[in-house]
């Protein structure tokens, strides 16, 4: 709490932070400093308000803004943490452990790379999600992003799952072609691994050495 000359002391609902002569409260009768015009806020400072100015007065050379304080847009608060070089448009803001860009918008958490690409290219389709083409998951800008459908954006990647779709062979060099490839649940395999396997089993049963 601040102390006033005229509260004589320390008043909860007092914005002055004066004593003495410096203290104008008592010629207003009422524990505001005259220089002050309250904004919708009680009992906060005159700042509070980002949108509504407070009243301006000459006084010991100081003069207070008055007018409308316009609020950064979307864009503007957006492009402001994005870093432009030559290759890529750098997310210099938070990330995510997977090193995509957060935004904050609205008490929500978007992914900046998507929100980049909905106010340079439009809506995202339904159905779709965005491929990083540079393969750089800080970069957000709108040429380095394209909509894919999920599979497709998953095999261009590098994970265990893309690695294996861009395999011609197995590990023991057969090759995945038309007669040599089955697949089952999903997952693809080597006849000819499958032969061997099957051959040593048999022969283990067997006692055949």
């Amino acid at each position: 709490m601040n102390s006033c000359g005229y509260c004589s002391g320390q008043r909860s609902g007092c914005w002055c932070s004066q004593s003495g002569s410096g203290c104008r409260c008592k010629e207003r009768g009422s524990h505001e400093p005259a220089n002050v015009v309250k904004c919708s806020h009680s009992r906060l400072p005159p700042t509070c308000c980002s949108v509504e100015a407070t009243a301006t007065r000459k006084e010991d050379g100081f003069i207070m803004p008055s007018g409308i304080y316009q609020r950064p847009s979307v864009e503007e608060r957006f492009w402001a943490k994005v870093n432009k070089t030559d290759r890529c448009w750098l997310w210099v803001g938070g990330k995510d452990r997977k090193g995509y860009g957060r935004f904050q918008l609205n008490y929500k958490s978007l992914k900046a790379h998507r929100l980049a690409y909905e106010l340079t290219m439009g809506n995202i389709p339904q159905g779709l999600t965005i491929d990083h083409l540079c393969r750089n998951h800080g970069c957000v800008k709108p040429t380095h992003l394209e909509t894919v459908p999920n599979g497709v954006n998953v095999l261009r990647g590098i994970g265990l799952t893309a690695k294996e779709s861009r395999q011609t062979a197995c590990k023991r060099g057969h090759p995945f072609d038309l007669f040599n490839t089955y697949f089952h649940k999903g997952i693809r395999g080597c006849r000819a691994c499958r032969q061997e396997a099957n051959r040593l089993r048999y022969n283990l049963r067997k006692g055949i050495h």
